[in-house]
C-alpha cells in the first residue's frame, strides 16, 4: 500500500496539494503539524496516515468535507504533545495502569 511505501513527509505534501489548502489556513496547519512532528515524529506520521485514509474514505462515501476529515486525522492525537513524556510514547511493552491513565489524558485537550 502506498501509505507505507513513501515517507509521511511526501504523503503530507501530496495531501496538501490535493486538498488545495488556502495560504492562510495552510500556514496555521503547517505550524501545528510541525510542532507535533518536532515533538514525536511517529505520532505525527501516524496522524498523516490516518488523515489520508480518512480523507479517502470520506471521498468514497461522498462526505461533504473530505479535507476536514483529513485534518481531523492528522491532529487526532495532538493531545499527546501535552503528555510530554517521550519515554511513555516510545514504550513498546504493555502499559501499566498508571501508563494508561496518563495516555488517556491526551484526549482531554
Amino acid at each position: 500500500m502506498k501509505l507505507f511505501q513513501i515517507s509521511p513527509e511526501e504523503l503530507f505534501e501530496e495531501a496538501l496539494a490535493h486538498y488545495n489548502i488556502s495560504e492562510k489556513r495552510r500556514g496555521y496547519m503547517l505550524d501545528h503539524s510541525q510542532r507535533m512532528k518536532s515533538f514525536h515524529r511517529k505520532t505525527w506520521a501516524h496522524g498523516v496516515r490516518v488523515g489520508i485514509l480518512g480523507g479517502q474514505i470520506a471521498r468514497h462515501a461522498d462526505a461533504a468535507d473530505p479535507r476536514g476529515i483529513f485534518w481531523a486525522g492528522v491532529f487526532h492525537d495532538i493531545g499527546k504533545v501535552l503528555i510530554g513524556d517521550l519515554a511513555l510514547l516510545e514504550k513498546n511493552r504493555q502499559f501499566t495502569d498508571q501508563d494508561m491513565e496518563r495516555m488517556e489524558d491526551h484526549v482531554l485537550l
